[in-house]
């Protein structure tokens, strides 16, 4: 199963929650996701969290838009490893040097990538590479 937390993150910033929060383990049902994710309300004078009763995401909106969640993170990872890509091949286009028709298609083919894939996660919540059409890099 996917992890809850990337659903927890991205509900955060969907709803302006600006709470942190405390996870015990990887909660995957219902009842660890309300036992483990204490949301902290504050520290005390010795800077240790407070943590809150009030549950500031509920199970059901994690149900109700994991999948998104898991489709908007998958692309946040696609875009890391395009602007990887994209760093290693910047001394092609410095002003001294003139870039072949080949790279430059390379470079927006990669530019592209967000807007032209639908790149999905593997088990363990990584980008799987292979659900994107990657370009090859000329030489």
């Amino acid at each position: 199963m996917q992890d809850i937390l990337i659903v927890v993150d991205y509900l955060r910033k969907q709803l302006g929650i600006t709470a942190e929060y405390h996870c015990a383990g990887y909660p995957q049902t219902e009842e660890e996701f309300l036992n483990n994710v204490n949301w902290i309300i504050g520290v005390d004078e010795e800077n240790v969290c407070l943590f809150g009763d009030e549950k500031l995401i509920s199970w059901q909106q994690i149900q109700q838009y994991k999948d998104v969640a898991f489709a908007s993170f998958a692309l946040d990872l696609l875009r890391v490893e395009r602007n990887k890509l994209l760093k290693d091949t910047d001394w092609w286009a410095v002003p001294d040097r003139t870039m072949s028709s080949e790279q430059i298609a390379y470079r927006q083919a990669l530019r592209d990538l967000p807007a032209n894939s639908t790149p999905t996660l593997n088990s363990r919540s990584e980008l799987d590479k292979s659900s994107v059409n990657w370009p090859i890099k000329p030489q």
